[in-house]
Formats: structure tokens, C-alpha cells, sequence
């Protein structure tokens, strides 16, 4: 099993971006490279024999060479976790499963700047996991270590059809 990390961090300094948010000191409003606050926790940083790819942009996909690698040695399967589940994730899945991945989504180890963001974009995405899972951290860790467990797939075109009303309901059933 390969572990690969991703962590976007924006550089302005040396790559220009027409309209990106600025701070009053002309540093990215977010991901800056300096901030403490774009470092990758200690809890879930890489160890040895760990690679980590720094991305430019939301997808660990995009302006990358991350698909050709996992390719090259043979993985089918991408588990993801993370950060800014509407944002970061969303474009690593999309984009992983236009690759021909099959994604593991681990939907309780990803987070936003709300329960209700986090949600409705793990409920979008499990409706375009075409070959691929939704499942919790325990049901991850249970399938790398060779258990089965249930996970929920997606069945047909657009399954979800979500409301704000019942949106935490079909998120607790995935």
C-alpha cells in the first residue's frame, strides 16, 4: 500500500494568479506558504517512505504528474481524506475518477467550514463515485486491513436527491 500526501500551498512570489485574494500585504488570503496555518498537522503529516506532492491548485491531479505515477504502479483503488471537502476534494475526486480511479471516499475524514458544506459536498460526490465507495474511517481502516465491510455505492444516475431538510439524514445513511 503506497500513502501519498497532498498539500496545497500557494506561492505568489513566484507564481503570479490574475484575481487570487490577497491579503493587506499582498500574501494569498489562503494556503499561503508562510502561514501556520497551511502547515500539514503533525497527526497526519508524512513519515518516512511517505511522499508528498505540493499542489498549485485545488486538484492533486491538476498541472501534476500524481495520476501517471499511481498508474505506473498499478493502483486501482485512491482512499481520500482531507481538507475543504467542497473544494480540495471535490476536484481530487472528480478528477480522479475521470482518471479511471476507483475512489475510496472516507466521508467522517474530510472537513469544511460547515457541517452543512462538509455534507452537501460529500452528498455530491457520492452521486458521481461511479465504481467507487463511501464509507467512515473505521470501515477504511477495516478494508486496508483486508476485513469486508459495507459501504455505500453508487447505483444509477444521481441516487441522492438531496433538500436541505433531509441533506444530514442521507449523510448519516452513506
Amino acid at each position: 500500500m503506497l500513502l501519498y500526501h497532498s498539500a496545497y500551498i500557494v506561492d505568489l512570489t513566484r507564481e503570479a494568479r490574475r484575481f487570487h485574494p490577497v491579503d493587506a500585504n499582498g500574501r494569498s488570503a489562503f494556503s499561503d506558504k508562510d502561514d501556520p496555518l497551511t502547515a500539514i498537522c503533525p497527526e497526519v503529516a508524512p513519515i518516512a517512505g511517505e511522499m508528498m506532492l505540493v499542489k498549485t491548485e485545488a486538484s492533486a491531479f491538476g498541472a501534476g504528474p500524481a495520476a501517471g505515477r499511481l498508474k505506473a504502479e498499478g493502483i486501482e483503488w485512491l482512499v481520500v481524506a482531507g481538507v475543504w471537502t467542497e473544494a480540495c476534494i471535490d476536484a481530487t475526486v472528480r478528477d480522479a475518477v475521470s482518471s479511471g480511479f476507483r475512489v475510496l471516499l472516507v466521508k467522517d475524514a474530510c472537513g469544511s467550514g460547515s457541517t452543512a458544506m462538509h455534507q452537501t459536498a460529500i452528498l455530491n460526490l457520492a452521486n458521481r463515485l461511479y465504481g467507487g465507495a463511501v464509507t467512515t474511517t473505521d470501515g477504511a481502516c477495516r478494508l486496508m486491513a483486508g476485513e469486508t465491510v459495507d459501504a455505500w455505492q453508487v447505483v444509477g444516475s444521481v441516487p441522492l436527491r438531496f433538500t436541505y431538510e433531509n441533506a444530514a439524514r442521507l449523510y448519516d445513511e452513506l
